[in-house]
């Protein structure tokens, strides 16, 4: 974290231009919402480096005071000391990232600080939405026309039967394999591995075996 004479000079130089550059990167958005974001968003940063590293501003900062400030979002963020979720936590490192490359395209910085942190994942969630009654027995009923027709529509129809009737997930459905096909005691049907390596036996309606 040692800041060589050429850092002091650009952080002087930064000091007298500091609104000016901030009002510059701000306006990069057009959006009232997304700048009062990244407004907030910086400010806590700049509160974070002015409480933990008094002597280092913007321009000072390196690799290691980056990793400092996402542990203390991860561990005690919030305004009440209690952790912050991870998508917040992401959030913030991605605007402070995002103010260094604007810095960096001006020469003020020699590098984005944040570029070689280990950066919180948040898995991608996507909602399922319904299906309703009536779309569902459209759906089925132009799927079983298919299927009187070609290979492909018997295949389309038994996939959506599959899937409706069992309840399975996607995910399981890409996943079986012909070995997946069992007779149980009580009717013939599909061993299904779901989540947690979990078995389960899900047993198949008579149309859609055959």
């Amino acid at each position: 974290m040692e800041i060589d004479k050429k850092t002091e000079v650009v952080s002087k130089k930064f000091e007298k231009r500091g609104d000016k550059l901030l009002f510059g990167f701000f306006e990069n958005f057009k959006s009232a919402h997304t700048k009062k974001a990244y407004k907030a968003d910086l400010k806590n940063y700049s509160n974070f480096l002015k409480s933990n590293f008094p002597v280092v501003n913007l321009l000072a900062v390196d690799h290691d005071h980056l990793v400092a400030y996402q542990t203390f979002l991860l561990k005690c963020g919030a305004l009440n000391g209690t952790p912050l979720s991870d998508s917040t936590v992401k959030r913030r490192i991605s605007a402070v990232s995002k103010f260094y490359n604007y810095l960096g395209e001006r020469k003020l910085v020699p590098e984005n600080p944040c570029r070689f942190i280990n950066r919180v994942k948040v898995p991608l969630r996507v909602k399922t939405q319904k299906v309703g009654s009536t779309l569902l027995k459209e759906l089925l009923g132009q799927a079983k026309e298919a299927s009187h027709s070609s290979f492909a529509g018997k295949l389309h129809y038994a996939v959506l039967m599959t899937m409706f009737s069992t309840g399975i997930r996607m995910g399981e459905l890409v996943a079986l394999k012909v070995g997946d096909f069992k007779e149980f005691s009580k009717g013939k049907g599909l061993l299904i591995t779901a989540k947690g390596g979990k078995q389960l036996q899900k047993f198949l309606r008579k149309e859609v075996i055959e």
